[in-house]
């Protein structure tokens, strides 16, 4: 029988580590080497002699060894059908996407005529609002502010929650309770007690949920206080964020070009009676055409799904790294963002676009059923039900899945 390497392994001794709002400013690593995301939390206890020497402050630190990840592609043949499928939307909308703009910028001068015409001709009896619509500039400006906002109340808010988690966190508790307080008399006032009743149900359980967590408000506030230290020790996370909303909006624009340009093809259309009068024809989705909207959303809801995991996953493993090796992560654009990136953009990328294929899946059907239940009975509303929790399950599992992917690989 083959002989497995030993779980346990014990590190020679090491100094005590600096300690700092409860996060080590160093770690112990392991003899053979092996980075901390190959090994779990360590167990330290501190002994006053050391191979028979006095070193007093001297601890033995065990570590529980994890089962080293091979580096490999995981899931391939998802990752392979999520950029071919990249890539022949970038083709449609190569060869389609102008004559659909063209064509919406045509659409877009005719309608503008024809309510400038209108305008002209009802004149100063028009009883609608004429004035001319907010200018290019406003919106520029808009924009510019949002831009320059956001991050200065990013950092403000982290800087708040740092210095006063335990605060925050009971404030949230007790401040859900003031909202229902409140809904629940205005309910009582306006006479309607059903509403009334049912709030202060949502009371009663609220105030014995904060009281129940009490204890573990410090042990929450303890973890809230690493979260934002891991964020600002290793602020690189944020352009990975920001370059996600770019990659996202890019997408976004080439989705509109190819959707508009094959929908806007004659097979994608057939002509039908109108419902209202048998002599009048109109035009509509084909079989294929509808087929061929449904992949579009698909990829839509797909790749949305792909780029979010993505962020998440490379989050978790710097998390990771942070948690069993800080050395690794303590600096602005540490290796273990870089490092986090690479393996959810390749090894991992497989899994990743496995998950979200199914997430995609059950949101589109859960839309789907969810605008057919207006029209359906009861048996089409328990399946809208069933699906809606399926796909929560589904999500919260998934969250999971890309932190485990994101920390081990």
């Amino acid at each position: 029988m083959e002989s497995k390497e030993p779980k346990y392994a014990e590190v020679q001794c090491v100094e005590a580590l600096e300690v700092e709002d409860g996060i080590p400013a160093n770690a112990a690593s392991s003899p053979d080497g092996e980075s901390g995301l190959a090994s779990s939390i360590p167990t330290a206890t501190e002994v006053d002699d050391y191979e028979n020497e006095p070193k007093y402050g001297c601890i033995t630190v065990t570590w529980e060894k994890g089962e080293v990840q091979s580096s490999e592609y995981r899931d391939k043949g998802f990752a392979i059908a999520f950029v071919t499928h990249l890539v022949a939307l970038m083709g449609l909308a190569l060869a389609f996407g102008r004559v659909a703009w063209m064509d919406a910028n045509e659409s877009s001068s005719d309608n503008e005529e024809k309510s400038q015409a209108y305008h002209s001709q009802e004149g100063a009896n028009a009883t609608f609002d004429t004035s001319d619509p907010a200018p290019k500039d406003f919106w520029y400006a808009v924009m510019i502010i949002a831009l320059v906002a956001s991050p200065v109340l990013s950092f403000l808010s982290l800087t708040v929650m740092s210095r006063n988690p335990i605060m925050l966190i009971k404030a949230s508790l007790w401040f859900s309770i003031v909202l229902n307080i409140v809904a629940a008399v205005l309910l009582f006032a306006t006479a309607q007690p059903y509403g009334g009743i049912i709030f202060t149900i949502f009371i009663v359980c609220l105030i014995w949920y904060a009281r129940r967590v009490q204890n573990r408000i410090p042990y929450a506030a303890a973890n809230l206080t690493t979260g934002i230290t891991i964020l600002k020790t290793n602020l690189g996370i944020v352009f990975v964020a920001v370059g996600s909303m770019v990659v996202l909006l890019g997408y976004f624009f080439l989705w509109i070009s190819a959707f508009l340009g094959v929908l806007s093809l004659d097979v994608m259309h057939e002509i039908t009676s109108s419902a209202y009068d048998d002599s009048e024809e109109q035009s509509v989705l084909s079989l294929l055409g509808g087929f061929v909207g449904f992949l579009f959303l698909l990829s839509l809801y797909w790749t949305h799904q792909v780029v979010k995991n993505v962020l998440r996953s490379t989050v978790s493993g710097v998390v990771g790294t942070f948690w069993f090796d800080p050395t690794e992560a303590s600096s602005f654009c540490s290796s273990a963002v870089g490092h986090s990136f690479i393996r959810s953009t390749t090894y991992s990328l497989g899994s990743i676009c496995f998950g979200s294929l199914i997430v995609a899946l059950l949101h589109m059907l859960h839309k789907s059923l969810h605008r057919a239940q207006r029209t359906g009975g009861i048996l089409r509303c328990i399946v809208h039900c069933i699906l809606a929790y399926i796909e929560a399950l589904v999500q919260y599992f998934n969250k999971w899945a890309y932190i485990y992917v994101g920390t081990f690989g």
